[in-house]
């Protein structure tokens, strides 16, 4: 308990239920309004900011963008700079040592050849342009 003379209105959503270790849902008793907590380290923040701000859309883009550049984003939002290895994470998990630390949304963006930009400018149309651009020049 947070204090012994406080009560707590939240539980955990047993409707829809997420309690693992980075994704959790909790329920607010009176109202019923759900709350979806992230957590992240220091090393993945960066790419926890990026993936979940903005339009899903923006976010899975990211994610392609980092298979396409034969990385994978896994671990609480750590890119790993190698692909997905028989089609799983890496076995190494957040000690594998060719992760991109990515403290900053900035750093995650940069990790995948990107611009930083502003999060109500993201767009799924701009990201691919971003890539193209890296890409084929211009």
């Amino acid at each position: 308990a947070l204090a012994p003379d406080v009560a707590w209105d939240w539980e955990l959503d047993l409707e829809t239920p997420r309690n693992g270790p980075r994704y959790k849902r909790l329920r607010h008793k009176p109202t019923g309004i759900c709350c979806d907590l992230f957590l992240a380290t220091t090393r993945g923040w960066g790419g926890a900011l990026a993936i979940r701000t903005g339009p899903a859309e923006f976010s899975r883009g990211l994610v392609t963008l980092a298979r396409r550049r034969n990385m994978h984003v896994a671990d609480g939002y750590l890119i790993h700079q190698h692909p997905k290895i028989g089609g799983k994470s890496c076995p190494k998990g957040p000690s594998c040592p060719l992760i991109r630390n990515a403290p900053e949304e900035a750093d995650f963006f940069a990790a995948l050849g990107l611009p930083w930009m502003e999060p109500w400018e993201r767009m799924e149309e701009w990201l691919w342009r971003q890539a193209k651009k890296k890409v084929f020049g211009g």
